[in-house]
Parts: structure tokens; sequence; C-alpha cells
């Protein structure tokens, strides 16, 4: 059966498509392999170094953040005791 069969269905089609790609990939493999190969290679031994980078971003951006929202948390008690203590003041001395 061939792409061109007017009788074939359209999963005919398809799946002779897709055993012609497979079948040419592995009669080309010894062509691209060894440099699949290599490069799967080097993204392995790369990939736990950039997982490890992506952590340590995360785990510093978290406790910058957290340091902030504290500060800011901070500074609004400050300013509702400042507030708390002025108003205290002022209806002492009336």
């Amino acid at each position: 059966m061939t792409l061109f069969d007017k009788g074939s269905s359209m999963a005919d089609r398809v799946t002779d498509r897709v055993t012609d790609v497979a079948s040419l990939g592995a009669v080309s493999s010894p062509f691209w392999l060894d440099t699949f190969m290599q490069i799967s290679a080097f993204f392995g031994a790369l990939l736990p170094i950039v997982g490890t980078i992506w952590i340590v971003y995360q785990l510093i951006e978290h406790v910058i953040k957290n340091r902030e929202d504290g500060n800011r948390e901070g500074r609004a008690e400050l300013k509702q005791e400042l507030s708390d203590e002025l108003n205290k003041d002022d209806h002492d001395g009336v």
C-alpha cells in the first residue's frame, strides 16, 4: 500500500508515514547517533549544575522577599505604636 492509493483510509496513510519515518531514522542512525549521545551526555552533566543554581536562586529570592515583608510589617507596627502614643498623649493632655 502506498500513500497515493485511492482506496486507503486516512489511518492507513498516517500509519504508513509513521513507519516510513521510523525506518528512515533506523537506517540513518549511524550518521547521527554518536552526535546525539555526545549531546545527551553533555546535557546530562549540565542538568544537575543548572538545577542547583536554580534552587539557590529561588532560596535567595525567597529570603530577600521575606526580609522585605518583615521590614514592612515592622515599620507598620512601629507607626501604629507611635500613633497610639501620640493619641494617648493628646488625650492625657486635654
